[in-house]
C-alpha cells in the first residue's frame, strides 16, 4: 500500500512516466552497389534480363582474381549530383611483366532520379576501348528510346541502337556500320532481341551478328539456323527490388553451341539480435540472403568433347558493415569478406580467397572500394513489425499502409515516396521490363 501511495504521489506531483519505447527491427542499407542497372537503357534487355545482373553480382562481385589488388573509386560532388566518376584500377601481385590496368568513366545524367538519359565518356588502358563516348535518351510515356556508342581515338565499330520498353515487353536492335567496306544488310545489324513477360514467365530471343570468323558451329540435333541467336525461358519473380524476397529459374541456348541452366533466389530474412551497442528498443535485424545456381554445359560439336562448368554461389549480409560471399564451382573455389564503413564518403575492403582446384593451390586477393552517394543510413522498421513481412515502414496511417505497403508519407506528410534504402538508379523500375 506504501509504494501504491508512493507512487501516486510521485505521479501527481511529477507526471505521468514516459513509457518506453515500442520495439523495433533494423534495415540496413544494402551492402553491394551494382552500377550496371543505371546502364541498361544502353543495353540489350535480353542481356541484363533473366537473373543475370543478380548473378553477375553474386559470382562476381568482390571476388577479386587470385594474386591482384583492384581498387575502386565513386564519386559524386555533393553541389552537383547529376555527374559523378567511376574509376578502376588493377595491380597484379608481381608488377614485373604485366601492366597494371585502369579505366575512368565520367558521367552525366538528366537528373537524379532519371538514371535512364545520360551522358558518359570512359577512358580506358585497353587498346580497343581507349577512349569512347556513350549516350542514351529513354521516354517512359511512350517507351521508346534511343543510344549510342562512339569510339573516338579508334577504328572499332561504332553502335547506333533503337529500343522499346514498357512493363511487359521489351524490344530494340542495335545498327554498327563496318568502319571500313560496303555496309549491307547483315554487316550493318549486330545484335536485335525481343523479351515479353507475362505472370511469373519470361521468354525473349536474341540475333547476334556472327564474328569476323563467322559463329560457332551448331551442336548435333540444333537446326544451324540457331548459330545466330540466343534464346531464353525464365520462370519467377525478378525485379522486385531488396526488400522483397524473390526467385528466377532461367533456362538458356547460346548461339546453338552452349546450354545454361540457373536458379537464383533472393531471400529476405529477420533475426533477433542483442547487441549491446544498439538501442534498448531493437529486437531484430533485417539480413538479405541470396543464393545461386549455375550450370553451363558445352553442346556435342563435331571435333570437340563436351565440357560442362558448375558454379554455386551464396551471400549473407549480416548487417550494414559486414557482407560473406563463397562459391564453389568445378574449377575453382573462393570466399570473401567485406568490411564496409559508413563514412562520407564510405570505404569497403574486402578480402578473397581463391583456391585452383587442379593445382591445390590457394591465393589471396583483394579490393578496396571508395564511394560517396550519401544519405543512406539504417532505417527502422514500423513499431509494430511482427518481424514477419520483409518491408519497411515508419509510423504511417493504417489507411496508407493497407494503399501502400511499401511507401512512407514524405516529408512534411505531403504524399508518399518509395522507401528503398539505396540508391535511386537501383529501384524497380515502374514501367520498364
Amino acid at each position: 500500500m506504501g509504494n501504491a501511495l508512493q507512487s501516486m504521489i510521485q505521479n501527481t506531483i511529477y507526471g505521468e512516466p514516459a513509457a518506453p519505447p515500442p520495439p523495433v527491427v533494423l534495415v540496413p542499407p544494402l551492402f553491394e552497389r551494382t552500377l550496371a542497372g543505371r546502364n541498361r537503357m544502353a543495353e540489350s534487355s535480353y542481356d541484363l534480363l533473366f537473373s543475370k545482373l543478380p548473378r553477375a553480382r553474386l559470382f562476381d562481385d568482390y571476388y577479386a582474381e587470385a594474386g591482384r589488388l583492384v581498387a575502386r573509386a565513386l564519386l559524386q560532388p555533393p553541389e552537383d549530383r547529376n555527374v559523378d566518376i567511376c574509376a578502376q584500377v588493377e595491380v597484379p601481385q608481381g608488377i614485373r611483366g604485366e601492366r597494371v590496368h585502369g579505366s575512368a568513366a565520367f558521367r552525366w545524367q538528366k537528373n537524379e532520379d532519371d538514371p535512364n538519359t545520360f551522358l558518359d565518356l570512359r577512358v580506358s588502358t585497353a587498346a580497343k576501348e581507349y577512349v569512347r563516348l556513350r549516350g542514351s535518351f529513354y521516354h517512359p510515356e511512350s517507351g521508346f528510346g534511343v543510344f549510342g556508342l562512339l569510339p573516338l581515338l579508334s577504328d572499332t565499330r561504332s553502335e547506333f541502337g533503337l529500343r522499346y520498353s514498357t512493363e511487359y515487353l521489351a524490344a530494340g536492335l542495335v545498327a554498327s556500320p563496318p568502319p571500313n567496306g560496303p555496309v549491307t544488310v547483315d554487316s550493318l545489324f549486330s545484335k536485335a532481341w525481343l523479351v515479353g513477360r507475362s505472370g511469373s514467365l519470361t521468354a525473349g530471343i536474341q540475333y547476334v551478328q556472327p564474328g569476323p570468323g563467322g559463329g560457332p558451329v551448331a551442336a548435333k540435333g540444333v537446326p544451324p539456323e540457331l548459330k545466330d541467336f540466343n534464346l531464353a525461358l525464365g520462370y519467377g519473380t525478378p525485379g522486385r527490388g531488396p526488400l522483397q524476397p524473390s526467385f528466377d529459374f532461367v533456362l538458356e541456348l547460346v548461339q546453338g553451341s552452349k546450354f545454361i541452366a540457373s536458379y537464383y533466389h533472393h531471400l529476405v530474412v529477420q533475426r533477433k539480435v542483442k547487441n549491446p551497442l544498439e538501442d534498448s528498443d531493437v529486437e531484430g535485424i533485417t539480413n538479405y540472403v541470396d543464393v545461386g545456381l549455375e550450370i553451363e554445359h558445352m553442346l556435342d560439336d563435331p571435333g570437340t568433347d563436351s565440357v560442362s562448368n558448375l558454379q554455386l554461389g551464396a551471400s549473407w549480409q549480416v548487417n550494414k558493415n559486414v557482407l560473406l560471399k563463397a562459391k564453389v564451382g568445378a574449377l575453382s573455389s573462393a570466399a570473401v569478406v567485406a568490411f564496409k564503413s559508413w563514412w562520407q564518403p564510405s570505404v569497403t575492403f574486402a578480402v578473397t580467397g581463391n583456391l585452383d582446384h587442379g593445382s591445390k593451390q590457394a591465393k589471396v586477393g583483394g579490393v578496396i572500394s571508395v564511394e560517396n552517394f550519401g544519405g543512406v543510413r539504417y532505417e527502422r522498421a514500423d513499431p509494430n513489425y511482427k518481424m514477419r513481412t520483409p518491408t519497411r515502414r515508419h509510423e504511417a496511417d493504417p489507411t496508407l499502409r493497407e494503399k501502400y505497403p511499401l511507401m512512407l508519407p514524405t516529408e512534411g506528410g505531403a504524399g508518399v515516396a518509395p522507401v528503398y534504402p539505396l540508391p535511386k538508379e537501383l529501384r524497380p523500375g515502374s514501367n520498364v521490363l
